[in-house]
C-alpha cells in the first residue's frame, strides 16, 4: 500500500517565493508534488518539513495559491 510522504514547504531566498505541498501518494511529479528550483527565478530552494498550521491550509485550499 503506498504510503505518501511527509507534507513540505519550499522557499525561495532570492525572490521569496513559497509553497506548501501534501502529496496524496508516493507518485511525485516535480513542479507539482515536489521542487528542486524556484518557478519564478530559477534558483535553489530550501525544503523544509510543513508546521501543522501549513499543512492543514494547504489541504484546504489547494487551488488558492
Amino acid at each position: 500500500m503506498p504510503i505518501p510522504p511527509a507534507p513540505m514547504t519550499y522557499q525561495c531566498s532570492a525572490c521569496n517565493w513559497k509553497r506548501t505541498v501534501v502529496p496524496r501518494s508516493d507518485c511525485l511529479t516535480f513542479g507539482k508534488d515536489i521542487f528542486v528550483e524556484c518557478p519564478r527565478c530559477q534558483k535553489p530552494l530550501t525544503a523544509r518539513p510543513a508546521t501543522t498550521l501549513e499543512a492543514t491550509l494547504a489541504k484546504l485550499m489547494p487551488r488558492f495559491r
